[in-house]
């Protein structure tokens, strides 16, 4: 379930203006009601005065509609003639974004880009695990270098575990020995 951003400016980017925290949690218990397994996805690095606060808040939003619940933050992701790329215009942009969102490099550049990466690779483990704001604070101003390749791994087999359950440990065994990710 799209989830986006949190702050109502925010879910304007995406032309959501008429969502709401409330309206998000409504829909995910609804679906959660009828027996679906959810996965809230948000969206980090979006083009405002504080692009890390705006992720935070959303990763925690996402939290609060679906604690305990699997989820996806992925970095934005810029496409020519959308019209996002036109919102984005004149934002300095990330040399190291290569389109990947399994790399969590975000497409535009801020001072902040490590702790948005952190927070997008994280982001599973907060809201499944319901982990308190201020230790996420700390968490995302690590240093995942050598762990990065673990963590998206991990990630994923989180993603594949909720949706298969049992038959979910296997099935990711068989999908990582073709995958060729880059981290």
């Amino acid at each position: 379930m799209g989830v986006q951003a949190i702050r109502p400016s925010s879910l304007k980017l995406f032309n959501r203006q008429w969502d709401s925290e409330q309206k998000m949690k409504q829909a995910y218990d609804r679906l959660v009601s009828f027996g679906f397994r959810v996965n809230l996805q948000g969206i980090a690095g979006l083009p405002v005065d504080d692009p890390l606060e705006d992720a935070i808040e959303t990763v925690m939003g996402i939290q609060r509609i679906g604690p305990g619940s699997i989820c996806s933050v992925y970095p934005l992701m810029i496409y020519a003639g959308t019209k996002m790329a036109g919102i984005c215009e004149g934002w300095p942009r990330n040399k190291s974004s290569i389109g990947d969102t399994h790399t969590c490099a975000c497409d535009l550049k801020f001072d902040c880009q490590e702790q948005l990466k952190n927070l997008c690779k994280l982001a599973t483990f907060i809201v499944k695990y319901e982990i308190d704001e201020s230790l996420v604070r700390v968490l995302i101003s690590g240093c995942y270098d050598k762990v990065t390749e673990d963590l998206s791994m991990l990630r994923y087999k989180e993603c594949v575990m909720d949706r298969l359950g049992s038959e979910g440990e296997q099935i990711f065994g068989d999908i990582i020995k073709t995958m060729e990710l880059k981290f």
